[in-house]
């Protein structure tokens, strides 16, 4: 249980996540909420991260994940900050709408938000 919720957390987290969540508006904490189930199911998050340990040095557990990192997409080396809840998963649910609809035509790109759900 505590990997399959070190997982979960990693994801909610992304770029400070968590933080946005706390400082949102009743309304927005339901967006947010919404981009994290979306985001979690379409982006795989448990079959990306949940590659068993294999080997444990002394003081590790041989079982579950050892260390779960929170991913931060900053290219500085300085910590990001999100400003709205789950940019990344957005920035690349937008980028592949514009390679599928790049030359396809208006037609294509609303085809394309109905698949957002």
């Amino acid at each position: 249980v505590s990997s399959t919720f070190s997982i979960a957390l990693s994801h909610m987290d992304r770029n400070k996540g968590l933080e946005l969540y706390v400082d949102q508006q009743s309304s927005l904490k339901q967006l947010w909420l919404d981009l994290f189930l979306l985001s979690f199911k379409q982006m795989r998050v448990f079959q990306t991260t949940s590659a068993p340990v294999t080997s444990a040095t002394p003081g590790q557990r041989k079982r579950g994940l050892g260390e779960v990192e929170v991913t931060n997409d900053s290219a500085s080396g300085i910590p990001f900050s999100g400003r709205f809840p789950f940019s990344f998963f957005v920035h690349k649910l937008i980028e592949g709408m514009r390679a599928v609809t790049e030359n396809a035509g208006e037609a294509a790109l609303q085809q394309q938000f109905s698949m957002l759900g």
